[in-house]
């Protein structure tokens, strides 16, 4: 997310790689962010949201603001993998909140 603050911008993101990270780690950092009345992009991988409680909470943090976009897993494009563009859907399903980019940020033009 961009906040324009006098003549500057902000951009505040946070990358969630790991089950432990949107567990644990996020929850301290929203707690910061909610205090300070700041709201930021989380960028998450679609296969950290293991449960019914990582999806409501990402929904919840969606409906206060929060933006929510795709960490992509297969960053070269490998066969062997799922492709960006089903990670894109499947996050796309497992939230059904709007998903506000992709990073590595080649993969935007698709959003």
């Amino acid at each position: 997310m961009v906040v324009r603050s006098g003549g500057m911008f902000v951009g505040l993101r946070h990358d969630l790689d790991t089950v432990y990270g949107l567990r644990w780690g996020l929850p301290k950092i929203v707690s910061v962010e909610r205090k300070y009345g700041v709201r930021s992009t989380l960028f998450a991988r679609v296969d950290i949201v293991r449960s019914e409680k990582d999806k409501h909470f990402l929904k919840v943090l969606a409906s206060e603001g929060w933006e929510i976009g795709l960490h992509l897993i297969n960053t070269v494009n490998d066969l062997r993998l799922i492709s960006p563009e089903d990670e894109l859907t499947r996050l796309r399903e497992l939230l059904d909140v709007p998903i506000y980019g992709v990073t590595p940020v080649w993969f935007n033009d698709w959003v």
